[in-house]
């Protein structure tokens, strides 16, 4: 979703139109199953699992919508819940590391030449229990491959100025 500005109104503030956009969904972890450490969840720049991407926001984006998906057979067997956490970061990261890495595109201090500064999206407690996102053996939408959970809420997520995003 993006708020946009539009022109001025004689000299009375800037007309302001709220409007939603979307994109493709894009995956920002594959591998919802496996845990990183406890070291690591706390220091973004040391995450290096491949199945964690760090996703560009686009240009004037300022909030997102979060949802879990798999494949729709193992839905059947009654795929437990999954808990993430959404971290933003706002910085230099490598971009050709940052959406493939095994290596973290941020370097391995914030401080470093690909530094970032990260923030905790969904909680402002770093370290608190994150999102929810429920597998059901019914009730959940499906497609001929995948099945969603639901949205987190339908207001999203806002980005707080973070030019990245990932979640484990």
């Amino acid at each position: 979703m993006a708020s946009v500005a539009q022109g001025s109104c004689g000299g009375s503030g800037s007309i302001v139109h709220l409007a939603s956009t979307q994109g493709g969904w894009v995956e920002a972890n594959t591998d919802l199953q496996t845990a990183d450490s406890a070291t690591n969840l706390l220091k973004p720049q040391l995450v290096t699992r491949a199945a964690v991407k760090w996703l560009e926001v686009p240009a004037s984006a300022t909030r997102i919508l979060i949802r879990g998906r798999n494949l729709a057979v193992m839905s059947a067997t009654g795929t437990p819940a999954a808990v993430i956490s959404i971290w933003g970061a706002v910085g230099a990261p490598d971009r050709t590391l940052a959406s493939t890495a095994t290596t973290s595109p941020w370097g391995t201090t914030p401080s470093g030449t690909n530094g970032g500064v990260f923030m905790r999206l969904d909680n402002a407690d770093s370290g608190a229990t994150g999102l929810t996102l429920t597998f059901a053996t019914t009730g959940n939408l499906e497609d001929g491959t995948y099945e969603y959970t639901d949205l987190v809420d339908l207001t999203g997520l806002d980005l707080k100025g973070c030019q990245f995003v990932t979640a484990w």
